[in-house]
């Protein structure tokens, strides 16, 4: 990884927020309805999976999953809308069953770079790497802040975020965090449409721990990715 993606790619000097983030734009905020029809009511048919991990050289690096197709161009089944409470168990059983092998469910895509969403979906992000962790949500810590201002967005889009575990096969499980991307473009939850571009951008908190210091204070960093949400979603209207 070249020096400058790696240093666009962890926001080392971005200060760690401590301002309570406004619930109309907090991931954490419950929009969703699940009753198909209500703004923010749509169920989605597709999640989006971020592995994060250190490679080899002990870089930071992000592969990419899909489900159910393994291809973000296939239509999706408007039949199988995916339950929120089965996001974990989906996540672990491609965890178990693909990060080893790389098999079916994976993207081309690597890292932070030139994300675009066209489905309403989940997006999880693991942080596969026994000490590293997802920042819980707490007076002086979130898992996920989207950041505002200049040709960036305040969040409308991305709510009813929740943290896991997941059962790798590894002795230790590993941090987890999913929400819901509603490709919505106002908090009205009125969707995105044809010709709609909304460019957002947003920090992932993570905690490690010192060298020798196992147990005590943490340090904290954080990743800051961006993208693009694309209207209108791509159909079926449900997906």
């Amino acid at each position: 990884m070249e020096s400058k993606e790696l240093e666009k790619f962890v926001g080392l000097a971005k200060i760690w927020s401590t301002d309570p983030v406004d619930p109309a734009h907090d991931v954490y905020t419950k929009r969703r309805v699940d009753d198909g029809k209500a703004p923010f009511g749509k169920i989605p048919h597709c999640l989006y999976i971020y592995r994060m991990k250190m490679d080899q050289d002990h870089l930071p690096t992000v592969e990419h999953y899909f489900y159910p197709t393994g291809d973000e161009s296939r239509p999706l089944d408007p039949k199988a809308p995916i339950p929120y409470d089965s996001v974990p168990d989906i996540v672990g059983m491609i965890a178990k069953s693909n990060f080893a092998n790389a098999g079916g469910y994976k993207l081309p895509k690597r890292n932070f770079v030139g994300i675009e969403y066209h489905h309403i979906s989940y997006v999880c992000f693991i942080m596969d790497d026994p000490l590293w962790e997802l920042a819980k949500k707490g007076l002086m810590s979130y898992a996920v802040i989207f950041q505002g201002g200049g040709q960036y967005i305040e969040n409308h889009s991305f709510f009813d975020g929740s943290h896991f575990s997941v059962d790798t096969g590894e002795p230790k499980k590993r941090s987890a965090f999913y929400m819901i991307n509603h490709m919505t473009k106002s908090i009205l939850g009125d969707w995105l449409q044809d010709g709609d571009a909304d460019e957002f951008s947003f920090n992932i908190h993570l905690t490690v721990p010192y060298g020798g210091q196992m147990g005590a204070e943490k340090m904290k960093v954080i990743f800051d990715p961006g993208g693009s949400n694309i209207g209108p979603p791509v159909p079926p209207p449900e997906a």
